[in-house]
């Protein structure tokens, strides 16, 4: 439990190591935010929590809220953070949804996720190393890059349908992504980053007329 005070003075921030940096020793298998805070790092201190399975929010929250052990945006439009042991093989991110934070989903356990009409951006890591997901469908997003490392290696993952809106891939995007056989890349696409294929199963690629940087 964070406490809301800490030597007289107001717990206001959760910095990107407010619950450690050890991903081999996190203890922590739930985690409640006092109502105090306002501001949880980016880089979503979460991510080292190997063991967690819920996250509570007290009541009085102004910008955090949680629904079945989920950290949401007080307004649920953007996803911090689906802890990594939480029990469930699947998961429908909710409607209204825009953006799905940095390492939302690392190292989770689903094996399927439903995407919402509504996202439009997927952060760095956000679904990194998922090892039992088998396919994405980002088709009928409004996605327009897909961040560094989003869907790196996710070993089992052999399909992937992307949007006619994308216009990047990032760095690393799906690096190590082995089974990863085939990908259609859309017309819309202008760049690709670096390592965005690495070490994937992939045999061949069709580059669109749209890309201008590699």
């Amino acid at each position: 439990v964070i406490p809301d005070t800490i030597d007289g003075k107001k717990v206001t921030d959760l910095g990107k190591t407010a619950l450690g940096s050890d991903h081999e020793n996190s203890p922590f298998v739930s985690v409640t935010i006092p109502a105090s805070v306002e501001y949880i790092s980016e880089e979503n201190p979460f991510m080292y929590c190997t063991k967690l399975k819920e996250i509570k929010v007290e009541s009085g929250n102004a910008d955090f809220v949680a629904e079945d052990g989920i950290l949401y945006s007080k307004d649920k439009t953007t996803i911090y953070c689906y802890p990594c042991c939480k029990d469930g093989d699947n998961f429908d991110i909710p409607d209204g949804v825009k953006v799905i934070g940095t390492a939302a989903f690392y190292d989770s356990k689903i094996i399927t996720v439903s995407i919402p009409s509504t996202v439009e951006e997927i952060g760095v890591f956000a679904f990194s190393n998922i090892l039992r997901l088998s396919a994405i469908d980002l088709r009928n997003t409004k996605v327009k890059a897909i961040n560094p490392y989003a869907f790196s290696y996710c070993t089992a993952l052999g399909e992937v349908r992307l949007p006619n809106t994308l216009e990047a891939i990032g760095g690393g995007a799906f690096a190590g992504c082995t089974f990863l056989k085939n990908i259609v890349l859309p017309i819309s696409l202008q760049s690709v980053g670096q390592h965005a294929f690495t070490d994937t199963g992939l045999t061949s690629i069709t580059i669109p007329d749209s890309v201008t940087d590699i």
